[in-house]
């Protein structure tokens, strides 16, 4: 797995010190939000409003204009919407929202690695940025405070928000799955004019070794008779795809030593017409497996995940050794019934009295 970027979203005035920017679409709890921005006043300082954003540029460039980023990792749900704030009354505010999903690796930096700046009628090409890069998203932004298009993409980037407007421009671009190494980014303009900046910053991920689980098999119960309760389903899913899938019965109960189940008999494991679910049917005849733990193990090209280990219950349930024809003046008639069930979930008898076993009397439903 790797991180991958979920959507972005921006926002523009051309005369303001607040801003406000909707929260890209699907963005949830653990995903980076990046936020990039940029105005035509350098005597301002950029700030994320109601805190929780980490600053990683607030330059001003050129002595003309100022251009910053900032990062948060969502904790809960997202806000709707996000506010920055200028110290200036800013001259086209720019900004633009952009969400990570670590998508199961685990968020461990993010790093400016480079700034660059340069005057207007300066040749383009001395933009290019340097950084080092580990199981990365590479957040390129640049910046120009006059209306000088980006013309194309960084080499091997993809272009998430262009912001157009108060004779300035903002661009974003990402690129996913990195990898290791240098990289050099550099933006293009069309023209010579104008003031520009531009940022890379790195956002690494530790990969997370196999499928991450996000649904764990729960204990399930079986009753072999008067119960309709016959057979026990287990259930497994992981957050994305995974390549194999297998089940472990515990050999004893308490014992922690597994071994694998294999399909047929009085197991059923299907195949899964939703590849990152599993699923483990056991029908018992016995209660000779009641008390041991089942378990999943799910593995996908980056390793194998083991889930929790659940219990398996088997009774017997209600078994009738005799009944009486004859009812007294209230209906009530006399059943003996050897039981290994709780009391509370017996099978549904109607209007009887125990004589052995657990003594209950019941109208109706289920003895209590």
């Amino acid at each position: 797995m790797a991180a991958v970027v979920r959507d972005s979203t921006q926002a523009y005035n051309a005369s303001a010190t607040n801003l406000s920017c909707t929260t890209p679409t699907g963005a949830a709890s653990g995903d980076i939000l990046v936020a990039c921005m940029n105005s035509d006043d350098p005597t301002g300082t950029f700030s994320g409003d109601g805190g929780g954003w980490t600053e990683l540029r607030n330059s001003t460039y050129q002595g003309v204009a100022g251009a910053a980023m900032f990062y948060r990792q969502l904790s809960g749900a997202p806000a709707a919407s996000y506010a920055f704030t200028n110290s200036s009354a800013a001259n086209g505010f720019h900004l633009t929202l952009t969400a990570i999903n670590p998508n199961g690796d685990t968020f461990s930096a993010a790093t400016v690695s480079t700034f660059a700046s340069i005057a207007s009628g300066a040749d383009s090409s001395n933009t290019a940025l340097t950084g080092v890069a580990d199981p990365t998203v590479a957040i390129f932004m640049s910046a120009c405070d006059d209306n000088n298009t980006v013309a194309t993409p960084p080499s091997g980037m993809t272009l998430e928000e262009f912001v157009d407007g108060g004779g300035s421009e903002l661009a974003v671009y990402s690129q996913v799955n990195v990898g290791t190494g240098s990289i050099t980014k550099t933006a293009s303009w069309t023209t010579a004019g104008g003031e520009k900046a531009a940022v890379l910053a790195i956002f690494a991920f530790t990969a997370v070794a196999g499928p991450v689980i996000d649904s764990q098999p729960t204990a399930q119960t079986v009753v072999l008779n008067n119960d309709a309760r016959t057979s026990a389903t287990f259930e497994c899913s992981a957050v994305d795809d995974i390549t194999a899938a297998a089940w472990d019965l515990e050999t004893s109960v308490g014992g922690g030593v597994y071994s694998e189940i294999t399909d047929g008999g009085i197991y059923d494991i299907p195949v899964s017409t939703n590849p990152p679910l599993t699923t483990l049917v056991i029908t018992p005849v016995n209660t000779d497996l009641s008390g041991r733990r089942v378990r999943a193990r799910l593995t996908d090209a980056g390793g194998e995940t083991t889930s929790n280990a659940v219990a398996l219950t088997v009774y017997n349930g209600v078994i009738l050794s005799a009944t009486s024809a004859v009812t007294n003046a209230s209906g009530v008639a006399t059943i003996t019934y050897t039981t290994d069930l709780p009391v509370t979930t017996n099978g549904a008898f109607n209007k009887f009295t125990a004589t052995s076993g657990s003594a209950v009397s019941r109208t109706s439903g289920r003895p209590t």
